[in-house]
Order: C-alpha cells, then sequence, then structure tokens
C-alpha cells in the first residue's frame, strides 16, 4: 500500500511540473527571444514527467545493495538513450534528435524499471501513508525543477548570452 501511494504521489507530482512546464515554455522561449522554442521546450519536459512514474521499487535498489540492477537501471537507459541520439543525430540531423534521445532516455528507464523492479500500481488510497508522503514531499515538490536550474544555470544563462552576442544586441 506504501509504494502504491508512492508512486501515485510521484505522478501526480510529475503531472504537475509537467503541466507547470508546458505552461511555462513560452516564457522561456521568450527569455531566449526565440518563440519557436516553445514546442522543442515542451517535448524536454516529457523527461520529468517518465521520471516520475518509475517503479518506486527501482528507488529501493540501493537501499537493499542490489547495485548491479541499480547501474544497470540508470546506466543501461543512458546508454541505449545516448545510441538512439547518435543515430537520430545521423538520420535527422536537427535538434530534435538530442530532444528524442533525451526522452528515448527517460522512456527506457520507465520501462527498464519496471522490468527489473516488477510493481503493479493499483490505486488505494490510504490516509496515514498520504499524510506522511505529503510531509516527507511537501518542502521537495519543485526540487528536480530547482535542481536542474542550479546544475544548468551557467548554460541557461550563457544560452541567452550567447544569442544575445550572435544577434548583435551585447557586446
Amino acid at each position: 500500500d506504501y509504494l502504491n501511494m508512492a508512486w501515485f504521489f510521484q505522478a501526480v507530482r510529475g503531472i504537475v511540473l509537467y503541466m507547470a512546464g508546458f505552461v511555462l515554455a513560452p516564457l522561456i522561449a521568450s527569455f531566449y527571444k526565440q518563440p519557436e522554442l516553445t514546442l522543442y521546450i515542451r517535448f524536454a519536459f516529457l523527461a520529468i514527467f517518465l521520471r516520475s512514474i518509475l517503479s518506486p521499487r527501482a528507488h529501493v535498489l540501493e537501499k537493499q545493495f542490489h547495485f548491479f540492477k541499480s547501474v544497470l537501471l540508470i546506466q543501461g537507459s543512458g546508454l541505449i538513450g545516448s545510441l538512439v541520439t547518435v543515430i537520430l543525430a545521423f538520420t535527422l540531423r536537427n535538434i530534435w534528435a538530442l530532444l528524442i534521445g533525451m526522452v528515448a532516455e527517460y522512456g527506457i528507464m520507465f520501462f527498464f524499471s519496471f522490468l527489473l523492479c516488477p510493481f503493479l500500481p493499483r490505486f488505494h488510497f490510504h490516509r496515514g501513508y498520504f499524510l506522511e508522503l505529503f510531509h516527507f514531499a511537501r518542502g521537495m515538490f519543485a526540487v528536480p525543477l530547482l535542481t536542474f536550474v542550479a546544475f544548468e544555470a551557467d548554460v541557461l544563462i550563457g544560452g541567452r548570452l550567447v544569442n544575445m552576442v550572435l544577434m548583435g544586441w551585447y557586446s
């Protein structure tokens, strides 16, 4: 019951974060003064949703010292996602190769998580587990988004400045 509640809690969180990204995509694109980025940004945010619906048993692998499965899940999906990206880069020769590769990596991770750590989600609302998860997670709702911004701030701001230099808006 706890894993079911955790999975649904995480899935709802992923849906909310994806929808927030979907709505904010035009604002992000306008930050770069490139409205055509909106579609790309919206597609890229699918990775956040896919990451949120992994098997909850996958998060327990390291705790139970199943490092082989953990490495296989994370590194295996990363390797296959990279291969997909490289193959698509040679065939598509555009930004979609990178975006599809990234989203494919998380889609593969989703598939592997249920293959390596079987779990069949069933919705059964348990008030006690929900409250426990809510109290634990309420301060961490947007952690993935904030972590991404923290680690990629230089790229985000650099992308804006480089674009401005190339367009002659900044010297």
